[in-house]
Parts: C-alpha cells; sequence; structure tokens
C-alpha cells in the first residue's frame, strides 16, 4: 500500500535587507515508507556571516540526521575583533544501536587599539555508541588562552572485554618560564648591587 505512495515539496526563500542576504531552501521527499529532509540556510552581512546544512532521511527502523553550522564575524570597536564558529552534529539510532558525535569549535580574536592582543579558543567533541553489547563515550575538551592551554580527555566503556573510566589531562603554559625568568632578573640585579656595594 505504501510503496507507490511518492511526495515532493520545496520551499525556498531570498531577502535582503540594508546590504544583508538571507537565503533558506527547504525538500521534502517521500517514497513509500522513506522520508528525506534537505535544509540549506546562509545569511551574509557586512557583521556577521552564517550557513548551515541538514541533512535528515527516515526509513523504518533507522533514523540518520547530519547537520553543519558555520559562523564568522567581525567588528571593529577599540580595535578589531573576530569569532569563528563550527559545529558539526551527526547521529544514527536504530532499535538496538545509537551512535552519536557533536563536534564544536569556537575561537576569537581581540586587536585593541592599545596594543593588547587576546586569542582564545575551545574545542570540544563528544562521541557515544550504545548497543546491547558495547556501550562507549569519549569526551575531548581543548581551551586555549593565548600561549595557555589546557587538553582534556574522559573515556567511558563497557565491553565484553572490559569495563572501565580513563581520564587524562595536560596544561601548557608560561606562566612559570616568565615568572622563573623575572626572578633570575631580580637576583642578577640584587648581586649586582651587592657587589657594588662591597666593591673597595
Amino acid at each position: 500500500l505504501f510503496r507507490s505512495l511518492m511526495a515532493n515539496a520545496k520551499c525556498s526563500t531570498a531577502g535582503k535587507l540594508l546590504g544583508s542576504h538571507l537565503s533558506q531552501n527547504t525538500e521534502v521527499e517521500v517514497a513509500g515508507l522513506t522520508v528525506r529532509i534537505n535544509n540549506d540556510a546562509r545569511f551574509n552581512s557586512q557583521l556577521l556571516r552564517f550557513d548551515t546544512t541538514t541533512r535528515a532521511t527516515a526509513v523504518p527502523f533507522s533514523f540518520n540526521i547530519d547537520a553543519i553550522a558555520n559562523a564568522d564575524g567581525d567588528l571593529t570597536l577599540y580595535g578589531k575583533h573576530s569569532a569563528q564558529v563550527y559545529t558539526k552534529f551527526l547521529m544514527k539510532a536504530e532499535p538496538l544501536a545509537f551512535a552519536h558525535s557533536h563536534e564544536c569549535r569556537v575561537s576569537t580574536s581581540q586587536n585593541l587599539d592599545n596594543g593588547v592582543s587576546i586569542e582564545t579558543g575551545l574545542d570540544n567533541k563528544i562521541e557515544t555508541l550504545l548497543t546491547p553489547s558495547d556501550q562507549k563515550a569519549h569526551v575531548t575538551l581543548k581551551s586555549k588562552f593565548n600561549n595557555h592551554a589546557i587538553n582534556q580527555e574522559v573515556s567511558i566503556y563497557n565491553t565484553p572485554e572490559r569495563l572501565g573510566l580513563e581520564m587524562s589531562g595536560n596544561i601548557m603554559t608560561n606562566l612559570i618560564n616568565a615568572a622563573d625568568s623575572e626572578n633570575r632578573s631580580e637576583e642578577r640585579r640584587v648581586g649586582k648591587e651587592c657587589r657594588s656595594r662591597w666593591s673597595p
């Protein structure tokens, strides 16, 4: 009965306002018991640019979605500021299996008029897998502030071979080296003063 069912729908939107452009396209296709959805959207202006793509498919006992989004912007106010965002989402669901992945990256840059520069970054990724025999999850987090960075990873797993939790992390910074250099400079200065004071 449903094998001969066919349907298709499309929707498109385009607009322009004060130099900003917007476009959006959506398509829905039905073939029997299969449904496919495609969506694309874009926004472009002087300060902000954004685009996203989404693909979804539903068939009997299975659902998939794939979505990607990008954005970046620039602003000049007491200096130059910029930011970039990227995110990706994947998911697949079946009666006895579920897989998921989400990735997000954010970075910013500020160059102020007083000469101060600040750069930040955040990179996060989550992956999960759930089946009757395997359950896994992995989280990765990376953050950055100028020359300082923190990286962390967490893994949780329950498989026929093993069960456990693993965690790791590291910090990268030049604060200790900078403090040590300042201390050494201060020691050299005090040493010179002492030698000058006690010289015959």
